[in-house]
């Protein structure tokens, strides 16, 4: 009897193992659509992977935790969504880990909760049709990373980092608690409140950071930086508008300066250096209140204290750098 009794609680044990071993349930459905559609797609937690393909078709692949009920996954009028569904009955933090291969021209919006998000293309489109129209992405707790060629992308998460690569007509990112990097736009525009930024490769971009530095690099035309407490390096082109602006921190800017383009930098705690062509045609203006001004440019300047006004050349342009307490210094190249 007791060795039945033992056979029984042994049976009953692995019973009840069971549904454990089987908790993750697989994805794998495919839907026809039609190419350049919407494709929407919202997760509560886990992940979201999204890449491209040549066919007229969406598939969904993943694994789903226990707890998640569902993903509806429907196509109508041209708009595809996915959505993962949680049961009410859930009480433990529960996931699903999403793969949907999309169409190369199709619309993308992503909106997740607890989720990390990647988009990836493999290449550019060859034919400018086929470009994607939109990326929207935003996530509350995760990090964000995004490849692709597309008109307009918009990038959001409260926790996480956040990457871009490939090209982009318009470009936004924000991000409240994360670093931010991306390359490649024609015009972009970063904010985060702690952390860094560095982007290369944008016609114009405007950056913002509470606390982080800001670095861009290969900037065609316009740069706009301003940070509390943090670093600001910039190297531009062609300079039309740089405006350069940090409390606590160091401004170093490099760059020829266009016919008529006006250089705006200034910093409270740091210091401020410019570096431009011994050619340069623009009228200066430098103030510091404890700080020492010097330049190579037009006078030979090792060390002038308060203000310090000159014109090189027929003047067109316009460079105005003050500091509070720190020293300005113009090197050219």
């Amino acid at each position: 009897m007791k060795e039945l009794l033992c056979g029984l609680t042994v049976l009953t044990l692995v019973a009840g193992l069971a549904p454990v071993s089987a908790a993750q349930q697989a994805l794998d459905e495919t839907r026809e659509v039609k190419p350049g559609g919407v494709v929407q797609i919202a997760n509560v937690s886990g992940s979201v992977r999204v890449v491209a393909w040549d066919r007229a078709e969406v598939r969904l692949t993943g694994e789903l935790e226990r707890n998640v009920e569902r993903v509806d996954f429907e196509v109508r009028d041209g708009r595809t969504s996915i959505r993962t569904v949680i049961s009410k009955r859930a009480y433990k933090k529960t996931s699903a880990f999403l793969t949907v291969a999309l169409p190369a021209s199709s619309r993308v919006e992503i909106d997740a909760v607890s989720a990390s998000v990647k988009l990836e293309d493999s290449e550019p489109p060859e034919d400018r049709e086929m470009l994607r129209e939109a990326v929207y992405v935003k996530t509350v707790s995760g990090a964000i990373d995004v490849r692709t060629w597309v008109g307009a992308v918009e990038l959001k998460t409260i926790s996480g980092e956040v990457s871009f690569a490939g090209l982009a007509e318009t470009l936004e990112i924000e991000t409240t608690s994360g670093d931010i990097k991306f390359a490649g736009a024609y015009s972009a525009e970063a904010n985060t409140i702690s952390g860094d930024i560095e982007c290369s490769g944008v016609g114009s971009v405007e950056l913002r950071s509470t606390s982080g530095d800001l670095t861009a690099t290969d900037i065609g035309h316009i740069a706009e930086a301003s940070s509390v407490s943090g670093d600001i390096e910039v190297t531009v082109v062609s300079i039309d508008k740089a405006a350069l602006q940090t409390v606590s921190g160091d401004v170093e800017l490099q760059g020829a300066l266009a016919r008529t383009g006006q250089i705006k930098a200034s910093t409270k705690s740091g210091d401020v250096e410019l570096t431009l062509p011994g050619d340069v045609s623009a009228e200066f203006d430098f103030s510091t209140k404890s700080g020492k001004i010097r330049t190579e440019l037009g006078i030979s300047s090792s060390g002038v204290r308060g203000d310090l006004h000159f014109t090189l050349g027929s003047g067109d342009g316009y460079v105005q750098v003050s500091t509070t307490s720190g020293d300005i210094t113009i090197e050219k190249f």
